[in-house]
């Protein structure tokens, strides 16, 4: 099985923030381009830093509106946890407008685990920081992935030779991250 959550810059403007959000399971899909806010990439990434912190924990956020007199499209985020020992999923609601393609709408969960989210706060703020970029949540093969596509390192290779140099650059992007 793979799933993931995926956010692209692909216009940065004085005013907004052109995103493309991408998220998928192994039975569903859906993409939207959201005109989103400047801030909103760090306020999604302050929203969910340190989750899960207990048990139960539950974190929302939104991303554009449904109001079809906007122009882009809709996505919420609901990060939560589903039982007692603290395995997550974050339930991914994806609406998309006409302006592109098609009109959709796409409901569907994927799991996540507290590391992978940690790495993807990071990402979060380092796109946010550089107004480009990609970040994201992937689970493959039963393993969790958070990376993106701004620091110096790959974020998922846990190699000897190249933990130091990540630790090192996620501290300074991120001095709160649990490495």
């Amino acid at each position: 099985m793979e799933a993931g959550l995926k956010i692209t810059v692909v216009d940065p403007d004085d005013d907004y923030l052109g995103i493309e959000i991408r998220a998928w399971n192994d039975r569903f899909a859906g993409t939207t381009r959201i005109f989103a806010g400047l801030e909103d990439l760090s306020e999604l990434a302050a929203q969910i830093a340190g989750f899960p912190a207990r048990i139960p924990d539950e974190r929302t956020f939104q991303f554009g509106t449904r109001d079809p007199h906007y122009a882009g499209g809709y996505c919420g985020l609901c990060f939560r946890t589903v039982d007692s020992v603290g395995h997550a999923v974050v339930e991914i609601d994806v609406q998309d407008d006409d302006q592109l393609y098609s009109p959709g709408i796409s409901k569907f969960s994927i799991p996540v685990e507290a590391a992978a989210v940690d790495r993807f706060v990071i990402g979060l703020r380092t796109v946010q920081a550089a107004r480009s970029g990609e970040t994201g949540l992937v689970f493959r093969q039963g393993r969790f992935f958070g990376w993106h596509n701004s620091l110096s390192c790959v974020l998922r290779d846990a190699s000897p030779h190249n933990s130091e140099s990540c630790a090192t650059n996620i501290k300074k992007v991120d001095p709160e991250v649990r490495c």
